[in-house]
């Protein structure tokens, strides 16, 4: 929408992430979308092929970790932490941690995150902050879907909500394979 017809880059300086890693926090933990529940999963965590495709949360780590898929990992911040199964992926690097973002608190990946400000957008930093990984008892329990008020609860969705698996990759990535 310029007048020369041309698009007008702004040059942003870099700067390191507000979050500092450390010893205690040497991981990067970034959080997203999965396809089943695009957006914050208020509506799509009510509909039971949904919930089934991907009944909850959980962190992709890389196989250095040391994990297997499945076992419960806490990921630390600090902020808090909250255990979800593994999904020991090749696809993630190292040094990096992801989590969705769809469901509330206690498995709430944005809880962990920092909410500093970029100087310049005042967008959250959600997409990255210091984390750390360790080995958990049990995986953290995903609470029931939302229900509007006066209405009754959907009880086709309440069924994999305590599934403590991981996806697989592809139903990580928005297919409803699981192994």
């Amino acid at each position: 929408y310029h007048p020369d017809g041309k698009i007008h880059l702004q040059v942003v300086e870099w700067h390191p992430p507000m979050d500092p890693y450390s010893e205690e926090y040497p991981l990067s933990l970034t959080t997203g979308r999965t396809v089943a529940h695009f957006l914050s999963g208020n509506q799509t965590r009510r509909l039971g092929a949904l919930v089934e495709q991907t009944p909850r949360p959980w962190v992709e780590v890389h196989p250095s970790h040391g994990f297997r898929n499945g076992d419960p990992v806490r990921v630390v911040t600090r902020r808090g932490s909250e255990v979800f199964p593994a999904l020991v992926t090749e696809a993630i690097r190292p040094d990096t941690v992801f989590v969705p973002y769809h469901w509330p608190v206690p498995t709430a990946a944005n809880a962990l995150t920092i909410d500093a400000l970029d100087p310049r957008s005042k967008i959250p930093e959600y997409k990255v902050c210091a984390a750390r990984v360790e080995a958990a008892e049990r995986v953290d329990e995903v609470p029931a879907p939302p229900t509007a008020p006066g209405r009754p609860a959907y009880p086709e969705t309440q069924v994999s909500r305590t599934d403590p698996l991981p996806p697989t990759s592809p139903q990580g990535r928005g297919t409803a394979e699981r192994s």
